[in-house]
């Protein structure tokens, strides 16, 4: 296996770096980024009462046996104090859309698993977050599998959660066409087929999750609860009465700029939305008073419609993560680089209600690319990391090798003269220095055209190589970004020898912050 530095080579973000590296000046903002950092009172802090453990046990059991899937052993543990969750979270997408998804249950059963090792005396559940209240549905809408896109040509505006498996049953169609003439692709197919039986899209999603990672232990909440929500429901009082996100939001973002930070996420003044029978809608506060679509609503009646159907609220994304953690005993919540950046704004609001921060982890990262296509690149005199330079660069590295295109002493001669001639006008007559320069500077680029011709001469020359060259980096990365985020989790599932989730496990180390490629 070969690994990258994620920092160096592939996230910039400053917020993101600095957190990942443990910047002082961001201390404040999190209550750590590793799992070096649990201890018994950190447990402590993070353990919930006994009426929310039963209610939260309570509403998982009843999820999975409404779509007839045996109750995972790891739900009844959640009933127990000294039990914990490890969480991470994403919209429903279709076939589980890009393969980080996947990436990011791995990294919560490998932590968990860890974990578990490390503290004998509690116990640790990997849990995933449905994001089934979300309602963007072009983002959930379409994948890439073996390199074909398989998407839907309709539009909704309700919580996707909720949406008839048959919206998608075109995409289920596709797929099979795409996948028949691949035996080892009849269990996949089959999986999905069960799944889009089981009617509601959160109930496909949990369906063939749950028979994915049975064997792991994992749990799957959908938070779209009746029971749940009315848990929540002075949390959703305080939003609208005091706006405590909006305000405590706004205060970070003021220290993140103040240290040069960029924020991810500006906050709305009141980040709540109401769910509707076909749509999902902003809560819209104006001057003390409040709007949903064509309606009006005075505070008094707004919170009353809360006491009474607390289930008509959802979250929006800053929200989530206070509801997420106000029902699990979590943590430590494993997300994306994103996911932490707009994470390290709310640490005031959950202060403000006395909520305690969990911990945050980046997600683990994977690449997959065949042996035969590595061996050759390595036989090209390319390493690893030139994996993730821009084709161009690959291209001259090629060209430097070969005798009759090498400029690279050429570059070397030129720049020299450059330094003499201008060394010279210095010496002899300062007065025309700046005429000289501007020469200098026409012969430059002169220069840059003439070698601009040449490399595209030897790619002319070279067509069949370089596409190759370009067709094996696109196995691991397009145009800076990393094919983990493009393409479906399908492919490498089918091409993998032996256990794909099993070389997956074996392979994550969250705490290492890099790619790691697996070769199959």
């Amino acid at each position: 296996m070969e690994k990258i530095p994620l920092i160096s080579h592939i996230y910039t973000n400053k917020l993101l770096v600095d957190f990942l590296n443990q910047k002082q000046e961001l201390s404040s903002l999190h209550n750590g980024h590793s799992f070096d950092r649990l201890d018994q009172d950190f447990l402590d802090k993070k353990d919930v009462n006994v009426k929310k453990r039963n209610l939260l046990v309570n509403v998982l059991t009843s999820q999975y046996e409404n779509i007839g899937l045996p109750v995972p052993d790891n739900v009844l543990q959640l009933s127990k104090k000294g039990s914990y969750t490890v969480t991470t979270g994403h919209q429903l997408c279709l076939f589980s859309g890009p393969q980080y998804f996947i990436h990011k249950i791995i990294s919560i059963l490998k932590s968990a698993i860890d974990l578990n090792k490390k503290h004998p005396n509690a116990h640790f559940v990997p849990l995933f977050w449905m994001a089934s209240e979300d309602h963007d549905f072009e983002e959930i809408s379409s994948v890439k599998v073996f390199g074909k896109g398989i998407d839907i040509d309709k539009s909704y505006n309700k919580a996707v959660g909720t949406l008839d498996s048959s919206v998608f049953s075109s995409a289920l169609q596709e797929l099979k066409e795409l996948l028949k003439n691949d035996e080892k692709a009849n269990e996949i197919v089959q999986l999905f087929d069960q799944a889009f039986t089981k009617g509601s899209w959160s109930n496909v999603t949990r369906f063939y999750l749950h028979h994915l990672f049975k064997e792991y232990g994992l749990v799957i909440l959908d938070a779209n609860d009746k029971n749940l929500k009315n848990s929540f429901k002075s949390v959703l009082s305080k939003e609208i009465k005091e706006k405590f996100i909006f305000n405590s939001v706004l205060d970070t973002n003021t220290i993140l700029r103040e240290k040069s930070y960029k924020p991810s996420i500006n906050p709305r003044e009141l980040n709540l939305f109401y769910l509707n029978e076909n749509s999902r809608d902003r809560i819209i506060s104006s001057n003390g008073n409040f709007s949903i679509g064509e309606n009006k609503w005075s505070l008094k009646q707004l919170d009353e419609l809360i006491d009474q159907q607390a289930e008509l609220f959802s979250p929006n994304v800053l929200m989530r993560p206070i509801y997420q953690e106000f029902l699990l005993p979590n943590v430590a919540y494993i997300g994306g680089p994103s996911e932490l950046t707009y994470w390290l704004q709310l640490k005031k609001a959950f202060d403000s209600i006395n909520l305690e921060f969990p911990l945050l982890i980046l997600r683990d990262h994977f690449g997959w690319i065949d042996s035969k296509s590595y061996d050759w690149w390595e036989e090209q005199g390319y390493s690893f990391e030139d994996l993730f330079k821009p084709y161009d660069n690959l291209v001259k590295i090629n060209l430097s090798k070969d005798d009759t295109f090498d400029l690279s002493n050429a570059k070397e001669i030129f720049d020299q003269l450059v330094v003499s001639f201008k060394n010279t006008t210095v010496s002899i007559d300062s007065s025309v220095e700046q005429s000289i320069n501007a020469s200098l500077r026409n012969m430059e680029k002169e220069f840059v055209r003439i070698e601009n011709k040449l490399l595209k001469a030897f790619k002319i020359k070279n067509q069949q190589k370089l596409g190759k060259i370009q067709k094996i980096q696109s196995k691991v990365i397009n145009n800076g970004i990393l094919n983990e985020r493009t393409d479906n989790f399908i492919a490498p599932f089918l091409n993998c020898k032996g256990n794909y989730i099993e070389k997956l496990i074996n392979t994550s180390q969250v705490d290492d912050y890099s790619l790691k490629m697996i070769r199959y």
